[in-house]
């Protein structure tokens, strides 16, 4: 158990074979992926990136709960970063003055594979306890190619179970990461949009955009990381923008009540 959250067999079998074909001097951070590619004037390099997550694991190691930065409270009129919806729910905060390319910490939960994910919370058939864990919920896939070439490296350097890993290993991984949004961690940051039915964020939402999840290879495992990407002064609202398939699911603010009764 980490920070009092779980992997899966299956997750922690994956990781296992991960760090067992990967190179000494290979390991390190590397930033591979942008959740938000819209704004790009906004959008730091990935040497920013790089730097920004290498200094924060150097400061709290891989898997960690630490948000150094940030404090975790209630919205209110003063801070809701001009939405109103989010008034009397949890937010996360600058405990300091924030510099651009800064690591606010790292995205963890119960990791799981996807099909796991979708049998324990189920949707359609789940209970509303269920179907909130949605909200919270981060998928990071690993594709053949990255798949095959981490196979050819256990296999050259011990070849023997190579064949049935292999045969283990489906055709792509999504490792699925739930967190509890009731212990004060990253999934507290709010999403940048107004209006959540709607994908892409608005002109206005753009402007309250301050941070950007990325996803950095830490030893040949993918994690999520959240970067500011810009100044964020003391007390200011962090927000980030969660994807287009983030949005709310009918006409009764879901999202929102949600995360204002965990």
């Amino acid at each position: 158990m980490l920070h009092g959250y779980e992997r899966s067999k299956l997750v922690s079998e994956f990781y296992e074979l991960l760090e067992y074909a990967q190179r000494v001097e290979e390991r390190g951070a590397t930033c591979v992926r942008r959740m938000f590619k819209k704004n790009q004037e906004s959008l730091l390099d990935w040497t920013a990136f790089d730097n920004g997550v290498e200094r924060y694991l150097a400061a709290n190691g891989v898997y960690s709960n630490f948000t150094p930065a940030l404090e975790f409270s209630q919205v209110n009129e003063k801070n809701d970063g001009g939405i109103i919806k989010l008034r009397g729910e949890k937010g996360a905060f600058a405990k300091r003055r924030i510099e651009t390319g800064e690591c606010l910490g790292q995205y963890i939960g119960d990791e799981m594979l996807l099909f796991e994910f979708e049998e324990y919370f189920p949707w359609y058939h789940g209970t509303e306890d269920q179907r909130k864990r949605w909200y919270y919920a981060m998928h990071v896939g690993y594709d053949r190619s990255n798949i095959d070439r981490t196979m050819k490296r256990y296999a050259s350097r011990k070849p023997d179970p190579f064949i049935a890993r292999q045969k283990a290993i489906p055709e792509n991984i999504m490792i699925t990461t739930v967190s509890d949004p009731i212990k004060p961690s990253i999934a507290l940051v709010n999403d940048c949009r107004e209006n959540m039915n709607q994908p892409d964020p608005t002109p206005t939402d753009l402007e309250r955009l301050n941070a950007e999840f990325v996803f950095c290879d830490v030893d040949s495992a993918m994690f999520p990381f959240l970067i500011a990407t810009k100044t964020i002064e003391t007390n200011e609202q962090i927000f980030a923008y969660y994807g287009p398939s983030f949005i709310l699911y009918d006409d009764n603010d879901s999202l929102h009540s949600a995360r204002s009764d965990l």
